[in-house]
């Protein structure tokens, strides 16, 4: 048993177990500067990994109510570098956390802020086989200046790989990592993984738009996507809603966002070297001339979150009057709106028919008041969706306790 302390954490990651748990931690974090103490009972860890045997290994944090149980060595670095990445987030409180991929083009950093299984894993491993170095395949740390910063944990890639593509396949067998059935981590040490510490400076935003067929393209994509996307992939800490959406306001206002749709790895890779990779690369146009206006729908549907399906018509009447709750801070961009709820660390992202709605709630307004004064503009849609439309989203403000009812 023992303490080993990283780099940025002044709380150690406590190790019980043999021989081969500290020489695994090793292997997977050879630039993240560490040294190990003998366990001192009175220092309270960030981390505890503790071996059972065959049981597998048993994680032990203080932001989750229970512990974690993994049974491969695969498993467990995958929770370890989660959780080591959490740790130094919340240890740094002057940087954000973007769930996202990142490799570095020409001095920049083009960033991949996608959900998961969109492909920014193995698309950033196919970039290191193609000579860009790699800083993020899931959690990236952003100054306040707008760097990115590297935490040297190498790409964890879905298997199979993707068919079809020789390069990929043989860096993979070059420098392949840690494996189970379902993943397999690149090699730590494999060539174009910025070490742990190393700084660099966001220059573009790239969205992924996976598809089964089709030529490679970049398209522009506009502020507001851009803005909802880096909203959505940042990870929050206790307060910080506000400092998020500002801070992503600031980045994506300096940045260029675009949308990159491709089916073939091999492609992409060629559009974005072409894109990003020069010297003076069409990608980091900062004038924003890029962007291309959006024409508005006629009609655009309500809800806050598109898979969002709640059933609250049991508890309420189309004739029931809210208001808008206190406290709720607005912030429009062009005709959308996002509603910051710093109680809740919460981020809510209304199109403008949405946004129309929540303007309307300054005054008292009803479901049927609402939809009627929809119908009355948009005459060329049929009435029976927009009364559909304009109960799901009053179900969501009262599911998420946005509005207040102040009458019958």
């Amino acid at each position: 048993m023992a303490d080993v302390y990283f780099t940025g954490l002044p709380q150690p990651l406590r190790l019980k177990g043999p021989a081969r748990l500290f020489s695994l931690v090793r292997r997977f974090f050879p630039t993240w500067y560490s040294r190990e103490e003998a366990c001192d009972e009175e220092a309270s860890p960030v981390i505890t990994v503790h071996a059972e045997g065959r049981a597998g290994w048993h994680i032990t944090v203080p932001w989750l109510l229970s512990p974690l149980r993994e049974r491969s060595e695969t498993s467990l670095l995958c929770s370890l570098s989660v959780d080591m990445a959490t740790a130094y987030f919340r240890a740094n409180p002057s940087l954000i956390s973007m769930h996202c991929a990142a490799s570095a083009f020409n001095g920049r950093l083009v960033v991949f802020p996608n959900t998961n299984r969109a492909g920014k894993s193995t698309l950033v491993a196919r970039l290191m086989a193609a000579g860009f170095t790699s800083f993020a395949d899931d959690q990236l740390p952003i100054t306040p200046e707008g760097c990115g910063i590297s935490l040297g944990i190498p790409p964890r890639l879905r298997l199979p790989l993707p068919a079809g593509d020789d390069t990929l396949s043989r860096f993979f067998a070059s420098h392949q990592g840690s494996r189970n059935k379902r993943y397999a981590y690149l090699d730590a040490q494999a060539p174009c993984l910025a070490p742990f510490g190393e700084q660099c400076p966001i220059g573009a935003f790239v969205l992924l738009a996976r598809s089964d067929s089709g030529p490679a393209r970049l398209v522009p994509a506009d502020e507001i996507t851009g803005l909802q996307s880096l909203v959505r992939q940042n990870l929050m800490r206790q307060g910080g809603s506000r400092e998020v959406f500002n801070r992503s306001t600031e980045l994506i206002k300096a940045r260029p966002c675009w949308t990159l749709h491709y089916s073939s790895l091999d492609d992409a890779v060629t559009l974005l070297q072409e894109a990003f990779a020069s010297a003076d690369p069409y990608g980091f146009d900062f004038t924003g001339e890029h962007r291309k206006k959006q024409t508005q729908k006629p009609y655009e549907p309500l809800p806050l979150t598109a898979q969002d399906v709640l059933p609250a018509r049991l508890e309420s009447s189309p004739e029931d009057i809210y208001i808008r709750k206190s406290r709720i801070i607005s912030e429009a961009r062009q005709d959308d709106i996002f509603l910051i709820e710093e109680a809740e660390d919460a981020i809510y992202h209304l199109n403008p028919m949405a946004a129309a709605i929540w303007n309307m709630l300054e005054e008292p307004l009803s479901e049927t008041d609402a939809a009627k004064l929809f119908s009355d503009v948009f005459s060329d849609t049929p009435p029976g969706q927009i009364e559909h439309d304009v109960a799901v989203f009053f179900d969501m403000l009262r599911e998420k306790e946005l509005i207040v009812k102040i009458s019958t």
